[in-house]
């Protein structure tokens, strides 16, 4: 039991009492001062009315002495600079004070044994399941963990004959069941309004027969989940509310870094993935790893999906939920939080995205006030990083563009981006049509001529009688190329923001390369 010096002042606030401190320090144990005594301990504090202050006082360094005075009288022997003193005015029992002494120490021995337990726990890599049953055992109360979904992820100390419905109820059905939840989130609200959001708060609820102390599971400002400890066994003890802020703290650094959540990566597929998100490249070790813990096959076409929440009012508190909604209900993908983000890496058999599936999405992101932005489809793990770029950031052009909108899908806006681009050559690469470049990379393998008919069909206006002139072939040569086009390159020349992303594609190439397009493709034949 011990408790500095000052500390111990303000927690006997209940009498205001005024405080003179010579040097701050620690108090272990509280004796009644008598008028015979001699020698003091300096890790004592004396209880003392002014009759029983000694006339002459040993002190071999310092001296720690509540006085209780009715007349704000103070022996001048307590005037010694080495005599810490609080001092208590009025007519108090010094019974009443003695057992507030016993209690604050008391709880500073409990708080003492919780933090010692705690810091051993943690350092031996425990679970959300011990902190609780280490909590439970230390309050002497029923005790359970939920994360932001309301979702029940662990609890201690109950039995089958707890004489309270709406905790059996959440414990049987393994979340609050709407009927509960609305009472209690409002009665939470309330109570969270009128306290400090960060401190344990005490509700005696409409859904409860018994009180309940509700604390978050906190680590660095994000709340991870909820703690709530239901007064069955025992009466709640002021000191209950320190000891369960400390676990709340001790749950959220477990939470962290466990399968509860994905913040911080918790294997090398992780640490893989992340990197490849920051920029990193993955070797083809790292790449094979992550493709066979994915799923990936070569022939899957991947998506980046990125929902923002910089802009969605109490992100923190709803981070969990929703991660965990969108990767339960969007099918085959790896989600991750990042960047005040999540991150959704997409795994499917079409070069596309359905329609239906766009639709999901979007009914995904209304329902939950949110924006998103998909990039292109690719298929090499180590295009993440640049693929997430775009995704990343049509959110904000497509935001300005278009306010109603709450999916943002990369093609229709790359001429935008394109804009928003430096002239730097990585940038403008990056935004150009991946399928013209797979083309002239076939041409240059294969020695053929798709690209210069995909490129004077598209700048003469889709005129294929002018276009077969220009290149001095039949009609219907021209006419085969381009279906050739289509169907082997994925390219709808029928749609005019292809059309359009393609003349910006070839403007890109030339200033890159400082030449005209046919130069360009000359020089890439030779």
């Amino acid at each position: 039991m011990e408790i500095n010096f000052s500390e111990l002042k303000n927690k006997l606030e209940k009498y205001n009492p005024k405080l003179r401190i010579y040097s701050d320090m620690i108090v272990q144990d509280y004796l009644i001062m008598q008028k015979y005594m001699i020698e003091f301990q300096s890790n004592c504090i004396y209880v003392a009315k002014p009759d029983d202050v000694p006339e002459e006082l040993s002190i071999e360094s310092h001296l720690n002495v509540i006085l209780i005075t009715q007349d704000n009288i103070v022996p001048p022997i307590l005037n010694d600079v080495r005599v810490n003193l609080i001092i208590i005015e009025g007519k108090h029992d010094t019974a009443e004070i003695l057992n507030d002494l016993y209690t604050i120490l008391h709880s500073e021995k409990k708080l003492l044994l919780a933090s010692s337990k705690l810091l051993s726990s943690l350092s031996q890599g425990c679970k959300v399941q011990e902190l609780l049953d280490l909590g439970s055992e230390l309050i002497g109360n029923p005790i359970l963990l939920v994360d932001m979904s309301t979702s029940l992820l662990a609890y201690s100390g109950i039995s089958d004959s707890i004489d309270e419905p709406a905790w059996n109820s959440h414990i049987k059905n393994g979340y609050i069941t709407q009927e509960y939840y609305k009472l209690y989130e409002k009665e939470a609200r309330l109570a969270y309004t009128n306290s400090d959001k960060n401190s344990p708060i005490l509700l005696e609820s409409k859904i409860w027969k018994h009180r309940i102390i509700l604390h978050k599971a906190i680590y660095q400002h994000s709340i991870l989940g909820f703690i709530e400890v239901l007064e069955y066994n025992k009466s709640f003890h002021r000191s209950d509310f320190e000891v369960i802020k400390l676990i709340g703290n001790a749950i959220g650094i477990v939470l962290q870094r466990s399968s509860y959540n994905s913040n911080f990566p918790e294997s090398t597929i992780d640490a893989s993935y992340i990197n490849l998100l920051m920029g990193k490249p993955a070797n083809r070790e790292q790449l094979s790893d992550l493709n066979k813990y994915l799923s990936i096959e070569s022939t899957d076409h991947l998506f980046v999906l990125c929902i923002d929440l910089k802009s969605l009012v109490d992100a923190n508190s709803k981070i969990l939920y929703l991660k965990n909604k969108f990767e339960r209900i969007v099918p085959r993908n790896y989600t991750v939080m990042y960047n005040e983000q999540i991150i959704l890496l997409l795994v499917r058999k079409d070069s596309h995205l359905l329609q239906p599936e766009l639709e999901q999405i979007q009914h995904l992101l209304a329902e939950n006030s949110l924006i998103a932005g998909i990039s292109r489809g690719f298929q090499n793990l180590n295009k993440l990083y640049s693929e997430y770029n775009k995704a990343e950031a049509i959110i904000e052009i497509g935001r300005n563009m278009d306010m109603n909108k709450l999916l943002y899908i990369y093609d229709d806006y790359m001429p935008y981006h394109l804009l928003s681009l430096t002239s730097e050559t990585a940038n403008l690469l990056e935004v150009c049509t991946p399928e013209l470049l797979d083309l002239i990379e076939y041409d240059k393998t294969k020695k053929t001529e798709y690209t210069m008919s995909l490129y004077y069909f598209i700048i003469n206006n889709l005129n294929m009688q002018k276009t077969s002139d220009i290149l001095h072939i039949h009609y219907n040569t021209l006419k085969y190329r381009l279906q050739r086009i289509e169907e082997f390159h994925s390219l709808d020349l029928s749609n005019e923001l292809i059309q359009l992303n393609l003349r910006l594609s070839f403007l890109i190439l030339e200033h890159v390369n400082k030449m005209d397009f046919i130069s360009y493709m000359s020089s890439v034949m030779t």
